[in-house]
């Protein structure tokens, strides 16, 4: 967020709070403000709008930072669906004998770590293959 994002930013923050029956001090705008800046104003105002709009949403539990982050980009358990979903596709589609790239480096020390790609293809279909 910019400088200028600040103003507006407290409004939703205010919002927010109220709805849980939170006041917005001033300590409460620093930390959302610090943790969340690093993300662009629209995306921070919509994950505060997902959150109102989430009726599986505890009544009377105000969202961290963390919490709005997750809605932002994603937690680390649909960080890890999505790179399966990748590798699964990979092994589907190019198999054992050709190489394959990922965007993620993190799925290469994986693979190698599970013994290496052609060893990962070999694998049973049930044991390899956890998503349909």
């Amino acid at each position: 967020m910019l400088t200028d994002d600040k103003k507006p930013f407290l409004e939703w923050l205010t919002l927010l709070a109220e709805s849980f029956n939170r006041k917005v001090s001033s300590l409460l705008l620093e930390t959302y403000w610090q943790c969340l800046k690093a993300y662009p104003f629209a995306q921070v105002k919509q994950a505060m709008l997902n959150t109102l709009q989430n009726p599986d949403r505890q009544k009377w539990s105000m969202p961290t930072p963390a919490d709005l982050i997750a809605l932002i980009q994603g937690d680390s358990h649909s960080h890890a669906l999505n790179a399966w979903g990748q590798v699964v596709t990979a092994i589907r589609t190019i198999g054992r004998y050709d190489s394959v790239v990922f965007d993620n480096p993190i799925i290469h020390c994986v693979i190698r770590d599970m013994g290496g790609w052609i060893y990962l293809c070999q694998q049973p279909k049930g044991v390899t293959i956890l998503t349909s």
